[in-house]
């Protein structure tokens, strides 16, 4: 075989020979860069009537089908259906554009430089399927080993295996996204092109082509802004609302007293919303406390309120006060203020167990801020979290200063993913004043579960970690004061097994499983690498994560609807794991530095109250069937 090379550039002709021994093609083939007259299009020789069926670009249909390679893949945990058909459309798309544009800056050079190809259309044909056969293989070979990835995902955090049929289903469905999604770019386009002509009559082209794509892009974004984020929010809020007024089967009202919502409150049942009306029916009675300990117990206190009922946050966190102090909730010796997410949720396991383990000697508050669900209220809002986290921290502790030092409670904080932003975000805010430190001062202890990997004092944190420890749990001055830990079994060691020091009083946990992408998700992963991915930490965990820009955030917000939907102790379920912090932050017996000391000293409710003969299963148990 005899190929003929002719270049031309800036009409300087370069010509070289080589000869192949092995003649393998067939006939001589003429390759020329530079004006040819029998030059054709090289989709219609290498394809021939099969070339309509391929898209614009093939250079950017291999750059779609490696991207959607890349985001079939599982991260952290198993996407919902139409989660991943969502992040494959969208990916696939994105690549299609990038390797277009790749393809077309090639193009672009080449014609430049006046260059041109012309190959003998058998040679060419043969060499297009050899390489369509491979690429087809090649992707058919990644696709199949993503399922069996996603196979063992769902076995390590306790989820339902994907079929192979919703899998194919969510490939076909990703690919017509895809599809849409390109067509209206290209509407877009046809339709830039049109202004620009149409403005070309009157401008300069320059000005012409400037104008055209400033007022298209000006209209996209007000249509994408106003027409389908805001009524996008605006619509999951209308639902929201509705979903606000309903009430849980299993939840009725409270007969005690001492819980909002009964009818000596001066909450209203029916305005307390429906996960307030959830987290006041779900109290536990004295009774039920006291049969699984088998040692005497207290009535547990459960304060609640919503802005439903009153004018504003601050009237609603004045309402939660009052709440405490008609139930005698100042008198008990601890109470914990639970910072809620956007729809007033709070995980039941949480106060369930914390109530169990101090025999119910206690007292738990909450409020409900909004209705909407955490993802709207952090686009919409989020100022309104943090506001509504120091209001009712601030009110609670407030109360708390004005009592005598030896007839104060212990307080404790608490909150689990928006809730724990909200908690933690009250602390940082009372911290700039001089008073503010004082009433912080006060907090007996802190526990955060599932806190969101953008909340600021958790990324302080991890800037301020040991050297050696993983993002995931880093180790801040050898747990003295603080235990970051991907399960409860971390409390006396850090992640690889090794002894922290003594933990002393206050305490402070923050629980983050290492496949929980609410922990992990933020905006900075679109452009750079998180350390958690080159540190190969955590259990329940693929070893071999990879970071690709763009994609990798896909992944993860793909990866949020279903994040609660595993086995307890994985993703974004902690219930299982309250008993065991909660007994740790108060140091009860059998705790990890159990303290001995009476109330009014350091530690927190000593031996006078605990959870007795009652063994963690029974009130596992109890708390589940609650």
């Amino acid at each position: 075989m005899v190929v003929w090379v002719e270049a031309s550039v800036d009409e300087k002709p370069l010509s070289w020979y080589w000869q192949s021994k092995y003649g393998i093609l067939g006939k001589s083939v003429l390759v020329s860069f530079g004006p040819h007259p029998e030059r054709q299009s090289v989709r219609q020789l290498a394809f021939g009537d099969y070339a309509r069926l391929l898209p614009a670009s093939v250079v950017g249909l291999i750059a779609a089908v490696n991207v959607a390679l890349v985001v079939t893949a599982p991260l952290l945990l198993v996407k919902p259906p139409w989660a991943q058909s969502v992040a494959i459309g969208i990916c696939s798309a994105f690549g299609y554009g990038f390797g277009a544009l790749l393809g077309s800056i090639v193009y672009w050079i080449a014609r430049a430089l006046a260059l041109q190809v012309v190959v003998e259309k058998r040679v060419l044909r043969l060499l297009a399927w050899i390489v369509s056969a491979g690429l087809l293989a090649l992707a058919t070979w990644g696709f199949v080993m993503n399922y069996r990835a996603a196979i063992k995902t769902a076995s390590l955090t306790g989820m339902e295996k994907p079929s192979v049929i919703i899998y194919l289903l969510e490939l076909a469905l990703g690919a017509a996204l895809a599809w849409g999604i390109l067509q209206l770019i290209s509407l877009v386009h046809q339709l830039t092109v049109k202004l620009i002509k149409s403005f070309g009559s009157r401008l300069p082209l320059p000005l012409a082509r400037l104008a055209g794509w400033v007022l298209v892009i000006t209209v996209v974004a007000l249509v994408l802004y106003g027409g389908v984020i805001r009524g996008g929010l605006g619509w999951a809020s209308k639902q929201a609302a509705e979903l606000n007024k309903q009430t849980y089967p299993n939840a009725s009202r409270p007969t005690s007293e001492l819980v909002s919502g009964s009818v000596t409150s001066n909450e209203d049942w029916n305005l307390l919303g429906k996960e307030g009306r959830a987290y006041v029916a779900h109290t536990p009675s004295k009774s039920e406390i006291s049969k699984l300990t088998k040692l005497p117990a207290t009535q547990p206190i459960r304060a609640y309120a919503s802005v439903a009922q009153h004018k504003n946050v601050a009237e609603t966190a004045r309402a939660v006060v009052a709440e405490l102090e008609r139930t005698g909730a100042f008198e008990r010796p601890v109470l914990a203020v639970i910072t809620t997410t956007g729809t007033g949720w709070v995980n039941s396991w949480n106060p369930g167990a914390f109530e169990y383990v101090t025999g119910g000697n206690c007292a738990t508050a909450a409020m409900q801020y909004s209705y909407n669900p955490s993802w709207v209220q952090i686009l919409a809002n989020k100022d309104e979290v943090k506001r509504a986290g120091t209001t009712l921290v601030r009110a609670v502790l407030e109360k708390v200063s004005t009592l005598p030092k030896d007839k104060r409670p212990k307080v404790y904080l608490s909150g689990e993913s928006l809730g724990a932003y909200s908690g933690l975000a009250a602390l940082t805010e009372l911290s700039k004043t001089a008073h503010g430190r004082h009433l912080v001062s006060l907090v007996s202890g802190q526990l955060w579960a599932g806190t969101p990997a953008f909340t600021p004092e958790r990324v302080n944190l991890e800037r301020a970690r040991t050297h050696g420890s993983p993002q995931i749990a880093p180790v801040i001055d050898n747990g003295r004061h603080i235990r970051v830990v991907t399960s409860h079994g971390e409390l006396a060691t850090d992640i690889y097994g090794r002894e922290l020091g003594r933990w002393s009083y206050p305490r402070t946990i923050y629980a983050q499983h290492a496949s929980d992408p609410v922990t992990r998700w933020e905006l900075p992963i679109w452009t750079a690498e998180p350390d958690w991915m080159r540190e190969d930490a955590g259990h329940d965990v693929d070893s071999h994560l990879r970071w690709h820009w763009f994609v990798t955030f896909t992944q993860l917000s793909a990866e949020l609807p279903l994040a609660i939907e595993t086995e307890p102790e994985h993703g974004h379920n902690y219930q299982g794991e309250y008993l065991a912090y909660w007994r740790s932050l108060l140091g009860l017996p059998g705790a990890i530095g159990a303290t001995t000391s009476p109330l009014t000293q350091e530690g927190s409710v000593g031996r006078a109250i605990g959870q007795g003969g009652a063994t963690d299963k029974q009130i596992l148990d109890a708390l589940r069937a609650n």
